[in-house]
């Protein structure tokens, strides 16, 4: 009996000694055995790794190999292999988020005992900190009555902040231990148990073998002393010189902590009374290291006072350790993994013989696992993600989130989109009637005669294991494409709230093709509807019965949580995320499937937990929810390696069990090694040195963090011998995502002082590389092929001829060739869309084409655009808000009701008085406002006030129509005139010889009628919520045809309706409004009146019949006319201002508006889909609307040019027209028709 200390230094192959030890206790005795105690991150590589040497040993020429008396623990697994049997093990555990709760709990029953931490208690954040300060207690055996001196106000040398923080830790402290003491059992309790059960057994041959343990809880030290106790003998190893231990209280020495430790464990060990052998320092002479390892751990202990002896070799030549220099981290990373890839592909080493090391592994894995996967590298990093992004936290905080927010639909589509519940519904049904089938089968057989052949068939019931999961991958895939409808629906009509829990029908109506379409109206798409609808109810169904349940009086977090379960196996909860886990494992990815079960169980946990803390207090929705957070935020996922050949990416303070052959230390700069220490935690510093003096050699601390920055050079001393063949240290000259330059780490150019060894560029190296042509990837070669292109694409003939030879090589290859013709098209390729050939044209557009107006114009403007709208159909999802179109539809059809309403009770306008007209209005739009179109007008109030602006300027415009109508003879004819498929007013145009035609549709706001002396006129008028006037430009560019055909079309129907021969007058834009003036306007030498009207005044363009014009529109005083955009002057000629042209003029550009309909029609049809808008728009597609991501449209590139608009006269304009309709038979015969 005894305890052991051994101490040895890292180069030393202490693993042997520990082996043959091993060997010769258990060959002495068959019933002596070996407990080997070493930390948990890497127990299972030792367990592995001491086995098979002690086998190896013991039975030199076993292929198998087993181990029954070697045991490798950590002391956590150790406690519970003694207590599996014990009753303890029976009680309830406890998790550090089931700790938050507790004391959670305390600080809401105590808070009124606190001062400086009473107005912390809401905050999560603090409710953790405790929890770590709390836990560090305990691990280091510290106790409630340690805090007295500050509870009593005793004298102590502090501030009295700091006196009253360190009262309340105690106060704090002091109910978190009753309230865990006796309740539940923490693995601090498991260690003091474990401690008692040893000194129970008998131990008296086992040997007890402690390594690689740097720190110890007071529980670990227990079972130490424990076994010091009962075991044969008990050994512990570790890191430390003689010299250092003679001189432990230096603390400049890097064995300073080591030696606090040993320290530590003697003085608990001499309390309980035990002997403490004299120290032994391990030697061994089969050492895994060579000679320059040894010469730099020799001169770093001695340089780190790790030892005595001053290292005095003068500066010598190694080949064990190589810096390597990058210009970016980027670059520092992929070198690296192409470095391994090489050194693994030489033959020379497995990838478990190499292992990266990283200070921040956390940020560097962002990186890491592309490249690692790109150079097809297996690989784990010891990095395991927190629970918080899993899909049944964002489940469960939706379904809360619905109840608080009262059916928001972001909430909603959260939940749905979760796919975690109701998809499983329907085939929980059919297994549930599977079951209930062939439970009574087994009843029918065994009650009926047996003459009665009564059984029932099951057989479409039965499904494989195989079977089973398609039928749930299909269901998967229905719920998702009903839940993209649904989202369509819901977004669109922006129903939530109420519209989720009334019986109120729900809709859904496509959005208008184009201004024009006739058929949005009308148009619902019930299916949609009625999909959505459906998954309404299933949602409602279940939702709402749970929340009444906690809506309920006095709910007890206990039946909150209750209920909770009832609704997560109504929905499917569990067998969706088994589903997840059996997708998973089918597709190979073992990883991901222990995560969904590991978050299932985890959760159960937590709620398990949960109920056990505030199980009868009244159920708290908000903090249950933040514990939940909390909970999945804190748990990590335990995984590990799922193959044993694979490199293994590791923190600095994680180092594995046994060195590897070669290390890779990554960011070796002056702020990672050495790393800079802060103490980030509640418990400050100076707080710590308090409570420290306060207690005896059994209770301890965590290192402060001035402690912790003197074992930055033992852990480089650790990085040093890392590797038994080559350490590479490389680091960054410049730091990521700025312009701040890094040096090396001062650790190595002290090693530089003394030691010649490479300091390589690493940049400089890959760059050589590849232009000896070595790549270690396909993606290296292709990467670099592509720089090639880049640097020569202008000019092919000068690209080395080694790089032409390699690009035709990879053309012909049939391995090589598809992912060649992606590398040169994203080279080459210009931001040009190719024409489309005319079969596709055809198949997109259809043989005869069905435009509007709109679309024409649309062409003219964005032929790229029209394509990606009119031929693919692409459109953005529509959501529920109010859009410069519904407004402008709002606005149309109130003016169309308007009229109509006039009409049928043969009333005019200019004779109502404006009272009149805003009662006819308003029972006018409280009609429309029904509309489902317009419901959003009714949605909030800030929609209803929105409404209420329509309406004012609907009101306002009809007041100026009033006074328009007053000055002119032209009165309304018809308005919101539809032409076009499915009316009776057809205008087709023919198109080519092969049979094709363009059938025109559209919609006229307003036809206007004058009967007068001289003949029949007309003109159109188009409603505009926005300024709009003619422009010649445009309209040769093919912009503004809409006008000129809508009065081609009135022509033809007035005509037909009237039998009159009716000459076109003109053809008008009115801006529905609500006029503003500066200052300056009201001092002009007019009426307000007259200014007001002018604001409502027609812009557009109108024959030059001085005779007609004085008929339809009189004017006074040569004024310029309040209403027509035209103006006299005194001679009796048309001001300057004036848009007019003649009779004969207008009719030609009525003529040549067809012909450019036409001409567009052809360009579609013959697959026309330039990006080359028009230049000047305020708004195009593909420049700065919805197609801008899809068109890519740069002007900065010679390939993206816009048309620029022409600039011609009236009259060269018109010769132009005439020209081009001079051998247009087909258009003369159109028009002659018409003016016949």
């Amino acid at each position: 009996m005894g305890f052991e200390r051994l101490i040895k230094t890292e180069t030393t192959n202490h693993h042997q000694v520990i082996v043959r030890e091993m060997t010769e206790w258990l060959q002495k005795d068959p019933e002596n055995q070996v407990f080997y105690l070493i930390p948990d991150h890497i127990k299972f590589t030792a367990e592995i790794d001491m086995i098979k040497q002690t086998v190896k040993e013991l039975r030199p020429h076993a292929s198998q190999w087993a181990a029954t008396r070697l045991q490798v623990f950590s002391f956590n697994r150790l406690a519970w292999y003694l207590l599996k049997e014990n009753p303890i093990a029976q009680k309830p555990g406890i998790s550090k988020v089931g700790l938050g709760m507790i004391i959670q709990k305390i600080l809401m029953t105590h808070q009124e005992e606190l001062v400086l931490f009473r107005h912390e208690i809401h905050h999560q954040g603090f409710i953790e900190q405790l929890v770590d300060i709390f836990m560090e207690f305990r691990q280091g055996g510290i106790e409630p009555e340690d805090f007295a001196v500050f509870i009593n106000h005793e004298e102590v040398d502090t501030t009295t902040d700091a006196k009253q923080r360190m009262k309340e830790f105690g106060i704090l402290y002091r109910y978190f231990q009753q309230e865990l003491v006796g309740n539940y059992i923490a693995m601090e309790e498991v260690l003091q148990t474990a401690a008692s059960v040893i000194r129970e057994l008998d131990f008296r041959k086992t040997l007890v073998i402690i390594d690689h343990h740097y720190s110890f809880k007071a529980g670990e030290l227990e079972i130490l002393a424990a076994f010091t106790e009962c075991a044969s003998r008990t050994q512990l190893y570790t890191s430390l010189s003689m010299d250092a231990l003679k001189d432990g209280q230096d603390s400049q020495s890097l064995y300073y902590s080591n030696y606090l430790l040993l320290q530590r464990v003697t003085d608990f060990l001499a309390d309980y009374g035990h002997y403490v052998q004299a120290t032994v320092e391990v030697k061994n002479g089969n050492s895994l290291y060579n000679d320059d390892f040894k010469q730099l751990e020799a001169f770093w202990l001695s340089s780190n006072k790790g030892i005595k002896k001053p290292y005095t070799a003068s500066k010598q030549e190694i080949d064990c350790l190589s810096v390597v220099r990058y210009d970016s981290h980027k670059e520092e990373l992929q070198e690296t993994v192409a470095h391994i890839h090489q050194l693994v592909h030489s033959g020379q080493y497995r990838y478990q013989d190499i292992q990266l090391v990283t200070r921040t592994l956390e940020a560097d894995s962002l990186l890491l696992e592309p490249l690692l996967r790109q150079y097809k590298i297996p690989y784990f990093i010891d990095l395991t993600d927190t629970m918080d992004k899993h899909p049944l936290l964002q489940l469960i905080e939706s379904i809360f989130a619905i109840k608080k927010h009262f059916w928001r639909y972001s909430d909603i589509l959260a939940l749905l989109r979760s796919e975690l519940a109701f998809w499983p519904i329907q085939l929980m049904k059919e297994l549930k009637a599977k079951e209930d089938a062939e439970e009574l089968e087994d009843l029918l057989e065994v009650s009926m005669p047996s003459e009665i052949d009564l059984v029932l068939d099951t057989d479409e019931l039965e499904a494989s294991p195989e079977e089973l999961l398609n039928r749930k991958t299909q269901a998967v895939e229905e719920y998702r494409a009903r839940v993209d409808l649904s989202e369509n629906v819901i977004l669109a009509n922006g129903y939530q709230g109420r519209d989720w829990v009334s019986n109120k029908p729900w809709y859904y109506q496509p959005e208008a093709i184009d201004e024009d379409s006739v058929l949005a109206e009308l148009s619902f798409d019930e299916y949609a509807a009625q999909t959505a609808a459906q998954l309404r109810e299933v949602v409602t169904s279940h939702l709402q019965p749970f929340f009444k349940q906690l809506d309920e009086p006095d709910v007890t977090s206990k039946q909150a949580m209750s209920y909770l379960f009832q609704l997560l196996e109504e929905i499917g909860v569990y067998e969706a995320t088994l589903y997840w886990r059996d997708i998973a494992n089918e597709k190979g990815n073992i990883g991901l499937a222990r995560k969904h079960e590991q978050t299932w169980n985890e959760f159960i946990r937590i709620v398990d937990e949960y109920v056990a803390i505030f199980g009868e207090t009244p159920f708290q929705l908000d903090q249950f929810l933040q514990l939940l957070r909390t909970g999945f935020t804190q748990t990590h996922y335990s995984m590990a390696p799922t193959t044993l050949d694979q490199l293994i990416c590791t923190g600095i303070d994680a180092l594995q069990y046994n060195p590897k052959k070669i290390s890779f230390v990554i960011g070796a700069t002056q702020g990672n090694l050495p790393k800079l220490y802060e103490n980030k935690t509640l418990f400050t510093d100076e707080e710590r040195d308090l409570l420290t003096n306060e207690l005896d050699s059994g209770r301890f601390l965590r290192p402060s963090s001035a402690q912790q920055q003197t074992i930055e050079p033992f852990v480089f001393y650790k990085l040093l011998v890392s590797a038994t063949e080559h350490v590479y240290f490389s680091y960054a000259q410049i730091l990521e995502d700025s312009s701040t330059s890094q040096e090396m780490s001062s650790y190595l150019e002290r090693l530089r002082l003394k030691f010649d060894f490479p300091i390589i560029d690493g940049s400089k190296r890959k760059q050589e590389r590849f232009e000896r042509h070595e790549f270690y990837t396909d993606s290296e070669l292709y990467m670099h092929l592509l720089e090639q292109y880049r640097k020569y694409h202008h000019d092919l003939e000068a690209m080395p001829r080694e790089w032409a030879a390699i690009a035709k090589v990879l053309a012909k290859n049939s391995t090589y060739k598809e992912r060649y013709q992606q590398l040169i098209q994203s080279v080459f390729r210009y931001n040009v869309p190719d024409k489309l050939p005319k079969e596709l044209a055809e198949s997109l557009y259809g043989k005869n084409l069905y435009l509007s107006i709109s679309q024409v114009e649309l062409f003219n403007l964005d032929s790229f655009g029209h394509f990606l709208r009119y031929g693919l159909k692409l459109e953005e999802r529509r959501e529920f808000e109010l859009t410069i179109q519904n407004a402008g539809n709002y606005f149309h059809d109130a003016m169309d009701l308007f009229v109509q309403y006039l009409s049928q009770r043969q009333l005019l306008i200019e004779n109502l008085s404006q009272a009149e007209i805003d009662q006819i209005l308003t029972e006018i739009l409280a009609q429309q406002d029904e509309k489902q179109q317009y419901i959003i007008l009714s949605s909030s109030k800030r929609m209803e006030f929105i409404r209420s602006l329509l309406q004012d300027t609907i009101k306002t415009t009809a007041h100026a129509m009033q006074q328009q109508q007053k000055q002119l003879l032209l009165k309304p004819f018809a308005t919101e005139l539809v032409f076009g498929p499915g009316s009776p007013y057809q205008v087709t145009l023919p198109l080519n010889q092969m049979n094709h035609t363009l059938s025109l549709r559209g919609k006229i706001d307003r036809i206007d009628y004058a009967h007068t002396s001289v003949g029949d006129f007309i003109s159109v008028l188009d409603y505009k919520s926005g300024k709009k006037d003619f422009n010649m430009d445009k309209f040769m560019a093919g912009l503004q045809l809409q006008l000129f055909v809508y009065l081609s079309v009135s022509q033809k129907i007035v005509q037909e309706q009237t039998h009159k021969n009716i000459v076109p007058f003109g053809a008008f834009y009115m801006h529905l409004h609500q006029p503003k003036f500066k200052h300056t306007d009201l001092m002009k030498k007019v009426s307000f009146e007259e200014l007001w009207l002018k604001d409502f005044s027609y812009k557009g363009l109108m024959a030059t019949d001085e005779s007609l014009i004085s008929i339809l529109n009189p004017l006074e005083n040569d004024e310029p006319s309040l209403v027509l955009p035209y103006g006299l002057k005194k001679n009796g000629d048309f001001t300057k201002a004036s848009k007019v042209v003649t009779r004969e003029e207008l009719e030609l550009m009525m003529d040549y508006a067809y012909y450019q309909v036409k001409e567009t029609g052809k360009r579609i049809l013959d697959g026309d889909i330039r990006l080359s808008p028009y230049k000047g728009e305020n708004f195009t597609p593909s420049v700065n609307g919805i197609y801008t991501p899809i068109s890519q449209f740069d002007a900065t590139l010679p390939e993206n040019q816009y048309i620029i608009p022409k600039k011609k006269s009236k009259e060269a304009y018109l010769e132009e027209m005439a020209l081009a309709l001079e051998d247009d038979e087909e258009i003369k015969e159109m028009r002659g028709d018409t003016n016949e």
